[in-house]
């Protein structure tokens, strides 16, 4: 009889593990399917964030190679308004020029080759190569003016025009 008994417990024993380890398996097995839709899910979540990142990223570098042609437009455009004041100036002194032997203009004229140098010395600044030759205006530029106001109307700014000529058909040129 205890030989039955410790059979029978035995297999009681042996039936709980076996039910006891299905259970276990399906836990087991419905963990395996939760963890298998939470990865997925995770994995979607993390493709969407790196499209949403590689599209901030491609906007990103849209706008600096945006802001690249801006700023090389602004410089073209910089450059180009420089040398229209060049141009300006250029048409400022040959009016000077024809108007220096009138003595009401002097004033006016005193005054505008003022702002003719500077002018001339911006562009001097910009434009490198003619640096020398722009700036080396100033002194004829002062020259002109002295001996206007002391009264020499004949003195001509010839040599400042013909120079500022050529220094405009080599910018153009290049």
């Amino acid at each position: 009889m205890p030989y039955r008994i410790f059979s029978l417990a035995t297999l009681l024993i042996v039936i709980w593990l076996s039910y006891t380890n299905v259970q276990n398996y399906q836990r087991l097995i419905n963990l395996q399917q939760q963890l298998a839709q939470q990865t997925t899910q995770a994995a979607e979540q993390h493709v969407q964030i790196m499209a949403g990142l590689d599209i901030a990223v491609k906007a990103v570098a849209e706008q600096q190679a945006a802001s690249e042609q801006v700023n090389q437009i602004q410089a073209a455009m910089n450059q180009q308004q420089q040398f229209m004041r060049l141009q300006q100036t250029y048409a400022t002194l040959l009016t000077i020029e024809l108007k220096r032997t009138q003595p009401e203009q002097l004033a006016a004229i005193t005054e505008q080759i003022a702002q003719s140098k500077e002018v001339i010395w911006q562009a001097g600044d910009q434009y490198a190569a003619h640096k020398a030759v722009l700036q080396g205006l100033m002194q004829p530029i002062d020259e002109a003016v002295q001996k206007w106001q002391s009264g020499n109307l004949e003195h001509s700014i010839q040599t400042v025009y013909e120079t500022l000529g050529n220094v405009l058909q080599e910018l153009n040129a290049g």
